[in-house]
């Protein structure tokens, strides 16, 4: 519960504006943003102050432990410098320590510099390549921005997600690739997609973002989750985010293991819905906050369906109770980074992340608990993969995941501009046994 800790010792201060009086929460973020107005200043006091205030509320975050070493050693703090660089080093977490200026005395300096070769050559390793993924599979179709894959055991076809295209590509079992999805269907940036082999339903997450063809500025701000029947190729029935003044982005569901119905995560509101096609409609399953899950991301159920498991882009993974709703932060180890993590799926009483909002980019295999109350361990089973340009989103068939390696997101701006056909690379799949 760290995260939900930090949010109530918050405080609040007040300040004037052209607005009237405005209410800011002092949360990490705010202490983050101080210090780097102090960095930009030259007062590298307040810098050190503001990170030291920031970790008090976050706790074991990268970034700010390197900074704050940063901050340190310009106060001649040389020893607590060291020790969270050894602690930033232990994550995995890659940091240009050993060419940064900052740290000339700790690299330069006889009395430091073994502890700080050694924590540089932590990162060095982690810049290394880990894992055996081989490729499954490769679009010739190019400038799709594929953010999600799913599959049909029924068919042994697999489906990948295309947010620049705004359709659903189906990969048959001898490898022919065709749009699965038709122009009339209208969908907008296609994300996360499951298949229910036993309803022959396929459930697809799309939300209108600048990124795809013919984005219209009145979409901004819409989601929804459609769903397909498997057997006729048919666009069934679509589900629409509520019009309730917010700004909504379905980006992953999960089908619950005895019923099938769809949950989905929307990281902007931040929410988790579910669809009652009994009645045809979308609902409030869970209402959280900003501050203890501010970016949904992936989502998937334990075997029994009796736990959700959420990722936090920003604040890590969590476990809903499906009866009480009760959302928990899952505890972890201080080298296990579980932030950053998009894509996120149970398998054997562990969690397998997908992990882009970390260096290095990574497959990760979080051991939990008996319980499954908190991360007991992590292991990377990939990493700096040569075809990786952001992983996104997989699914598991088997023993193995198959997941996105490189979605390509870059490569069209947020004014919906896309990089000449030339700069782009074939789509991958790549295949982890586990």
């Amino acid at each position: 519960m760290i995260q939900l800790l930090c949010y109530a010792i918050c405080t609040i201060f007040v300040f004037a504006s052209s607005q009237g009086i405005v209410a800011q929460e002092k949360n990490w973020r705010f202490y983050e943003q101080a210090a780097r107005t102090a960095y930009k200043s030259g007062n590298m006091a307040d810098f050190a102050r503001n990170l030291e205030q920031a970790l008090t509320l976050k706790p074991n975050h990268p970034r700010l432990m390197y900074n704050l070493a940063v901050g340190y050693t310009a106060e001649a703090k040389y020893d607590a410098a060291l020790r969270l660089l050894e602690q930033v080093a232990a994550t995995g977490m890659v940091y240009p320590a050993a060419k940064s200026p900052s740290f000339a005395v700790l690299r330069d300096s006889l009395p430091f510099k073994a502890q700080f070769d050694a924590c540089c050559k932590r990162f060095e390793a982690s810049t290394k390549p880990i894992g055996t993924s081989s490729e499954a599979f490769r679009l010739a179709e190019k400038g799709l921005i594929t953010e999600s894959v799913a599959y049909d055991p029924q068919e042994k076809a697999f489906f990948v997600s295309s947010v620049h295209k705004r359709k659903i590509v189906k990969i048959t079992a001898n490898g022919t690739a065709s749009d699965f999805s038709k122009p009339a269907d209208d969908l907008w940036s296609v994300l996360g997609m499951k298949v229910d082999a036993k309803r022959r339903k396929l459930w697809v997450c799309a939300t209108a973002f600048p990124q795809m063809q013919g984005f219209d500025s009145t979409l901004k701000g819409r989601a929804a989750v459609s769903v397909y029947d498997l057997t006729k190729g048919k666009l069934l029935h679509r589900y629409y985010a509520p019009n309730d003044g917010q700004s909504h982005a379905f980006g992953d569901l999960a089908l619950h293991p005895k019923t099938g119905v769809p949950f989905v995560s929307d990281s902007d509101s931040p929410t988790i819905f579910t669809v009652n096609e009994k009645s045809d409609t979308l609902s409030t399953w869970l209402k959280s906050d900003a501050a203890t899950t501010p970016s949904m991301q992936g989502l998937d159920f334990s075997q029994d369906g009796k736990t959700l498991f959420l990722a936090d882009y920003t604040n890590g993974i969590f476990r809903i109770n499906t009866q009480t709703k009760k959302i928990e932060h899952l505890a972890a180890p201080d080298s296990c980074v579980a932030a950053g993590t998009d894509g996120l799926y149970f398998f054997k009483g562990s969690l397998i992340g997908i992990q882009n909002g970390t260096n290095p980019h990574r497959v990760v295999r979080l051991r939990l608990d008996k319980e499954q109350r908190r991360i007991e361990g992590m292991d990377v089973l990939e990493a700096n993969n040569a075809l990786f340009e952001e992983p996104t989103l997989g699914v598991l068939v088997g023993n193995a995941l198959y997941y996105i390696a490189n979605s390509q997101w870059e490569k069209v701006s947020e004014k919906g501009v896309a990089a000449p056909e030339a700069d782009w690379k074939p789509h991958v799949v790549l295949k982890r046994e586990l």
